[in-house]
């Protein structure tokens, strides 16, 4: 036989019954340790492999294992973090900006290297052979050419001939201003039976390699050209091309015989009333000198009181001067022209 007991102790009667304890009493056991375990420190703390109690902290430098950052500290932590990355990005001088497109790369030739493509870097580079030439020119260097390299003519002139030079020294392709006032000066100079060719002019060159052409134009119009079939060792006697005649046929103008060099021209002065000397300028400068020089008189409007004339009084290689000679009172205010005929070389 038991008796329930709510006594903590249970003890054996000598009678031999069992003092069982009550569930109030069990239930109110559990509850104190319980409370009594709770309020103590001797609980174990959690750890990486075991579980237990952790500690809150809001400390965002510790490296405890034991504490557990509340959302507080891990707040603190991202807004750091966050901070440090801008900064790197506005300050850092090895970030690389994308607008750049690459142009802030401090070693381009390494970064090629990384990117693996040296090997494409060096096959373009060596695309087109050294031992490839272009019009003659090794492509080991720079390569410069001018307008002889692909058969052109220079734009300007080469250089300009003058006393005392040579022709034949001038066989670049191309043209070179000629300014002789004394063509005797050059051994060279176009020279015909009626004499030198006018001193000013242009001398055209093409260069052939073995073949050199020569062409001399000068201010008049007159042109002679000769040949160098040996890269201008020797050359050809010059030969008269052309000569040609003015084309302002009316009041004013010049012919030439090219067989002779002879120069006619002829020209008009003003009209004058009273007598005076005109000096009358010629349609073309005689290159060597004048060999006849006539002067007419033109009556603009028919008139039987115009008794006066024109003489020549004086010429140079570019005027004629001529003088008005009134022979009777009546001649005065009358229209008088002078026409004027010249023959030179």
């Amino acid at each position: 036989m038991s008796t329930q007991d709510k006594k903590t102790e249970i003890k054996a009667l000598e009678d031999n019954l069992v003092v069982v304890p009550t569930p109030e009493y069990v239930k109110d056991s559990i509850k104190s340790a319980i409370e009594e375990h709770a309020q103590s420190r001797s609980h174990p703390y959690a750890t990486l492999e075991d579980r237990g109690f952790v500690t809150l902290s809001n400390d965002v430098c510790s490296d405890s294992e034991t504490h557990a950052a509340t959302s507080k500290a891990v707040k603190a932590a991202y807004d750091l973090a966050n901070i440090a990355n801008q900064n790197a990005i506005r300050n850092n001088a090895n970030f690389l900006e994308k607008k750049q497109n690459g142009a802030d790369v401090p070693d381009k030739a390494e970064f090629v290297k990384n990117l693996g493509l040296r090997e494409t870097v060096e096959l373009a580079k060596n695309s087109v052979p050294n031992s490839r030439k272009i019009n003659g020119r090794a492509l080991t260097n720079d390569v410069s050419l001018n307008a002889a390299d692909i058969g052109a003519m220079n734009a300007t002139s080469l250089g300009t001939i003058g006393n005392g030079s040579r022709f034949s020294d001038y066989v670049l392709s191309g043209f070179y201003n000629v300014t002789v006032s004394n063509p005797s000066s050059v051994p060279d100079f176009p020279l015909f039976s009626a004499g030198y060719l006018y001193g000013d002019g242009i001398l055209e060159a093409l260069n052939g390699g073995n073949v050199i052409f020569q062409r001399y134009t000068s201010h008049h119009g007159q042109e002679a050209v000769r040949q160098s079939w040996d890269k201008g060792n020797t050359w050809g006697g010059w030969v008269s091309q052309l000569v040609r005649s003015s084309t302002l046929l009316e009041t004013a103008g010049w012919i030439q015989d090219h067989n002779t060099g002879v120069i006619t021209a002829w020209a008009t002065g003003e009209i004058a009333t009273a007598e005076l000397s005109m000096q009358v300028p010629l349609p073309i400068t005689f290159p060597t000198g004048i060999l006849n020089v006539q002067v007419s008189t033109k009556v603009p409007k028919y008139d039987v009181y115009a008794d006066g004339f024109w003489q020549v009084i004086g010429w140079d290689k570019a005027s004629v001067t001529v003088e008005l000679q009134l022979v009777a009172s009546g001649a005065y205010n009358r229209q008088y022209q002078p026409m004027i005929y010249v023959v030179g070389y």
